[in-house]
């Protein structure tokens, strides 16, 4: 940076800081907690991963990360569905859009696609699992964000 020189703040300023934040592992048969977005900032998923031990129990569990503001405004569904007794790995990337259209082939990684939205202060990212049952798992896991200052 020069003396003199205005940098926009946020992603017209250029590219922000990625940080990684820990998705602790919930209880048996819940999903993570949100992931707020906090005050002064401005964020951008980039990466994820989680796994989820699904029970003996016939359901087909579907993952979807949803963005939140007050209401559902955006997301993206797993490539996959996980089907009971299995251990599936999710892994999410930007730009990628995934849309859940088959069954996961026993054990295996699932793509899921994190799109390229922006999310501002007071904003949240929400995990959501259709059909979880009581003894399904999900260990820790992990979101890498970008993440720009933005004043207040």
């Amino acid at each position: 940076m020069a003396l003199g020189r205005f940098v926009e703040p946020g992603p017209a300023g250029g590219h922000g800081n990625i940080i990684g934040t820990t998705l602790t592992a919930p209880a048996a048969g819940a999903d993570y907690a949100d992931s707020n977005i906090p005050t002064g900032s401005m964020r951008r998923p980039v990466g994820f991963y989680a796994q989820l031990v699904a029970a003996v129990v016939a359901a087909n569990r579907e993952l979807v990360i949803q963005y939140v503001d007050g209401t559902v405004m955006g997301g993206s569904v797993a490539s996959e569905v996980v089907v009971s007794g299995v251990t599936a790995d999710f892994h999410g990337i930007s730009g990628a859009v995934a849309s859940g259209v088959s069954s996961s082939l026993g054990t295996g990684a699932i793509q899921i696609g994190l799109g390229t939205s922006y999310l501002t202060a007071g904003m949240a990212i929400r995990f959501r699992t259709y059909n979880i049952q009581g003894a399904d798992q999900y260990g820790t896991g992990k979101i890498e964000l970008e993440e720009w200052v933005m004043p207040n």
